[in-house]
C-alpha cells in the first residue's frame, strides 16, 4: 500500500490522468449502458408447425412428424430434438448447442431443410412452419377496452397503434392478443328450401361461383396500358343478402336474404380472448429492440 501511495504521489500527473479517464469512462458506461427490466437470454429452441386437418396421431407421426425430424438432424448444430404429434397438428421443437449465441445462421439453415422437406409431405399438409420467435418478452403491454365498440371497431383501432408504436427506432415487434376474427353467417331456412327446391349445397355453390377474385389483366389502348377489375366479388353483406340464386321449376330466382338469414359476426367460440378488468380487450404487447433502454 505504501509503494502505490509513493508511486502515486511521485507520478502525481499520471494518477490524476488515469483517475480522469476512469471517471469519464464510468460515466459514459452509465450513460450509454443497456436498460431493461427483465435480462435478454438467448432462446436456442425453435417450433416447426406443421397443420393437417382430419389425419389421425398416427398418420401424423408417419407421414410428418418423422420426415421433418430426420431433415432437422442433418443439421449439425442441432443438440435435441423433441415432438408433438396430435390429430391434425405435427409440432416439432429442435434446440441448438449451448456453445453457440448467434441462432439466425441457424433458424435460416432450419428454414431451407423445411422448404426441402415441404414437397416430400403429404398433400394438403400446412406447413411446415418454422417459429423461431416465440420466446420473445414483451417489455410493455397495454390493454384497449371499449364498452361501446364492438371488436371490429376495437381491432381497427388497436392495428392503427400497432402501426404507430411499430414505427419508433427501438421498438422491433408490436403483437396485437385477443384479435376476433369476424365471419358472415348464414341461417337456413328449412320450409324456404323445401318450398324453392334448393338444398344448402346449391346455395354454396352460388355463393362459390360469385365470389371469386381473379386479376382481370391489361388492354394496351393508343399507347397505354389499362388494367381492367372485375367485379361481382360480395363487398359487403348486402351484397350476400342480394345474391340471386336460380331455384329449380317453375320458381325462377329466388335472393339469398329470402331463404336464409345473413349477419355479420365472429368466430364462435372465440379464440383466444383476451380480458381486462372482466371486459374483453385487445392486448397491445410491444417488444424492443436488443440491447435498448427500456
Amino acid at each position: 500500500m505504501d509503494r502505490f501511495a509513493d508511486f502515486t504521489i511521485s507520478h502525481a500527473r499520471f494518477a490524476g490522468l488515469l483517475l480522469a479517464i476512469i471517471v469519464l469512462g464510468g460515466l459514459y458506461t452509465f450513460a450509454t449502458q443497456p436498460r431493461q427490466e427483465d435480462p435478454e437470454i438467448t432462446l436456442r429452441g425453435a417450433q416447426v408447425i406443421t397443420q393437417f386437418p382430419g389425419m389421425s396421431t398416427e398418420r401424423i407421426e408417419n407421414l410428418v412428424t418423422r420426415p421433418i425430424e430426420e431433415k432437422i438432424k442433418e443439421i449439425s448444430e442441432i443438440d435435441e430434438i423433441k415432438s408433438v404429434s396430435m390429430p391434425g397438428l405435427s409440432i416439432v421443437t429442435p434446440r441448438a448447442h449451448d456453445r453457440y449465441y448467434d441462432m439466425d445462421p441457424i433458424w435460416n439453415k432450419l428454414r431451407n431443410k423445411m422448404d426441402d422437406v415441404r414437397p416430400t409431405l403429404p398433400e394438403g399438409a400446412i406447413g411446415p412452419q418454422v417459429n423461431d420467435d416465440f420466446g420473445r418478452v414483451s417489455v410493455i403491454t397495454l390493454a384497449l377496452t371499449g364498452a361501446d365498440y364492438s371488436m371490429a371497431e376495437l381491432d381497427e383501432v388497436a392495428t392503427d397503434i400497432r402501426d404507430t408504436l411499430g414505427a419508433l427506432p427501438l421498438v422491433s415487434q408490436v403483437d396485437l392478443f385477443g384479435v376476433q376474427e369476424e365471419r358472415i353467417w348464414l341461417e337456413y331456412d328449412a320450409n324456404a328450401l323445401s318450398q324453392f327446391d334448393l338444398s344448402p349445397s346449391a346455395v354454396v355453390t352460388a355463393l362459390t361461383s360469385q365470389n371469386v377474385v381473379l386479376p382481370g389483366g391489361t388492354v394496351n389502348a393508343s399507347g397505354q396500358s389499362v388494367v381492367i377489375e372485375p367485379t361481382g366479388d360480395f363487398r359487403s353483406v348486402d351484397d350476400i343478402r342480394n345474391l340471386a340464386i336460380g331455384a329449380r321449376g317453375d320458381s325462377g330466382i329466388v335472393y339469398l336474404q329470402d331463404i336464409a338469414t345473413i349477419q355479420r359476426g365472429y368466430v364462435d367460440p372465440p379464440e383466444s380472448p383476451a380480458f381486462y378488468n372482466n371486459k374483453p380487450a385487445i392486448v397491445i404487447g410491444i417488444s424492443m429492440v436488443e440491447s435498448s433502454n427500456v
